[in-house]
C-alpha cells in the first residue's frame, strides 16, 4: 500500500513539474493572436504552416530515428523515452536513451549489436531532459571505449532537423610510465553533424 502511495505521489509530482516548466516557458500571448493548435490538428493544403505545439513532455521533439549521411559515412541514432529509468544509485529519473551506429564505406565501425555494454544496458547514449528543444547526452564511443558529451539541438521552425555536436570529457592528462595508457584521441563518430529525422 505504501509503495502504491509513493508511486502516485511521484507521478503527481512529475506531472506538476512538467506543467510548471511548460507554464514558465510559454510567454503570454497578446489578445487577438492565434490560439495554439493541438497536436491532433494537421494543417490542410493551403493553410499556413503553424509552429509545432509545446511538447507534452520535455524533449518530446527528439524522439524517433535520426540519420546523417556524407559520402559513404552514415551515422544513425534512435532516441526513446524511459520515464522511470533506474539510475545506479537506485533513484528513478525521466531520461532519454539512444542506440547509435556509424558506418564508413559500408563497414559498420560502431555496432551496437555486438557491443557487450549496449547489450547489457540497452543504450549507448543517455541524457536527462531539461528543455524542450535542447538536450545533453553522454555518448559511449563503442570502438575507442571512451565517453563524450553530445549536445543535441532542434530549432522549432525545422523540427525534422537536429544539430549534433560532440566533445571530449577527459581533463588534460600526461602519459606516465607504469600508469594505464591514455584513451585514444578523438572519436570514431563525427563531432559535428546535422541529422534528419527518418522515422
Amino acid at each position: 500500500m505504501m509503495s502504491r502511495t509513493l508511486y502516485i505521489l511521484f507521478v503527481l509530482l512529475l506531472c506538476g513539474q512538467v506543467s510548471h516548466a511548460q507554464q514558465k516557458k510559454s510567454p503570454s500571448k497578446p489578445s487577438g493572436s492565434k490560439p495554439q493548435l493541438s497536436t491532433a490538428h494537421r494543417p490542410l493544403p493551403g493553410e499556413e504552416n503553424p509552429q509545432p505545439p509545446a511538447p507534452a513532455y520535455q524533449a518530446e521533439a527528439f524522439l524517433g530515428t535520426w540519420e546523417w549521411r556524407s559520402g559513404t559515412d552514415v551515422f544513425r541514432m534512435t532516441l526513446r523515452r524511459d520515464r522511470f529509468h533506474r539510475l545506479p544509485n537506485g533513484e528513478q529519473r525521466h531520461v532519454l536513451l539512444s542506440v547509435h551506429s556509424f558506418s564508413r564505406n559500408g563497414v559498420l565501425l560502431e555496432n551496437p549489436d555486438t557491443d557487450a555494454s549496449v547489450q547489457k544496458h540497452g543504450h549507448s547514449m543517455f541524457g536527462i531532459p531539461y528543455a524542450d528543444w535542447e538536450i545533453n547526452m553522454m555518448l559511449a564511443d563503442l570502438t575507442k571505449k571512451k565517453s563524450g558529451k553530445a549536445f543535441l539541438t532542434i530549432d522549432p521552425a525545422t523540427p525534422n532537423q537536429m544539430e549534433f555536436s560532440l566533445k571530449g570529457m577527459e581533463a588534460v592528462r600526461i602519459a606516465v610510465p607504469g600508469m594505464p595508457p591514455l584513451p585514444p584521441q578523438g572519436f570514431t563518430v563525427p563531432t559535428r553533424m546535422t541529422l534528419t529525422r527518418v522515422q
